[in-house]
């Protein structure tokens, strides 16, 4: 699932999120709130992390733009931004739609992505039940104590939305409900959330039609084996044995040129190699 792209298709991707978050740092500015600085600094981290971020998903997003300046400053109903803490993730859906896997085990934007995508995979449609899912989720991995699965379903779901992967269908009183928007990216972030990269999926897919292909070709082979000795038999009933000297040598298969050869009546398939899929 690598795209090419340019270096400069790169850069000119940077510049674009790191514009769009530089916009949101003033807007935060404009606006009253207690957590100013915390806020700030958070879009600082992530514009450093952009800085620094590889051609993986960078390239992805150069190729596949999203409107990030839009985004970063959109507006929901209830007048809320853009969730900042859902930015950083928004570099992890973009590594994983290009084929890269999530590591659960690392815990942080892996996880919680993760068990996001785990959760309504399985049917999980409303934010609260999700996020419990999300706790749940993080506590079967071993953190014990962990319990941030509100906050952490919340980011995840806008960053998801923001690929229009899921989408809004709904709400309980003040829960949203959420539904898959794209099956296609849905089942790739699915994949990556199974620690599978998307090159060993195909590989995966690739073998199994391999063994398959294999399989009806040995079970064709045996059927038109058996036709061959039925036929033989018949012509014996209807006609006179034939001279011994005038019986032709037969092997299963093809003789020593590469042609057909008729297999004797006798003959049984070898039972067919056991495969490891």
């Amino acid at each position: 699932m690598l795209f090419p792209v340019t270096l400069d298709t790169v850069n000119a991707t940077r510049a674009l999120i790191c514009d769009a978050i530089d916009a949101r740092k003033e807007k935060e500015r404009t606006l009253p709130q207690r957590s100013l600085d915390s806020k700030l600094s958070f879009l600082n981290t992530f514009r450093n992390r952009v800085l620094r971020a590889d051609a993986f998903a960078l390239g992805f997003l150069g190729t596949h733009p999203v409107a990030f300046d839009a985004i970063f400053m959109s507006h929901r109903r209830s007048n809320a931004m853009f969730n900042i803490y859902a930015m950083p993730k928004c570099l992890e859906v973009a590594r994983c739609l290009n084929g890269g896997a999530l590591d659960s085990q690392n815990g942080g934007d892996h996880m919680t992505i993760a068990g996001v995508v785990l959760a309504i995979n399985d049917g999980i449609t409303l934010e609260s039940k999700i996020a419990h899912s999300v706790n749940t989720y993080a506590q079967y991995l071993g953190r014990v104590n962990y319990s941030s699965g509100a906050t952490q379903s919340s980011s995840t779901l806008r960053a998801l939305e923001a690929f229009g992967i899921v989408k809004q269908s709904g709400k309980l009183g003040n829960c949203q409900y959420w539904e898959i928007a794209d099956t296609a990216s849905f089942a790739r972030m699915l994949d990556a959330s199974n620690g599978k990269r998307a090159d060993s999926v195909s590989a995966d897919t690739d073998a199994a039609a391999t063994a398959e292909s294999g399989a009806s070709d040995t079970a064709t082979g045996r059927k038109a084996s058996r036709k061959a000795g039925k036929g033989r038999k018949a012509g014996k009933s209807a006609d006179a044995a034939p001279d011994a000297a005038s019986v032709p040598s037969v092997d299963a298969g093809n003789d020593a040129e590469g042609n057909d050869v008729i297999l004797p009546p006798d003959y049984a398939d070898p039972a067919p190699a056991e495969m490891t899929f």
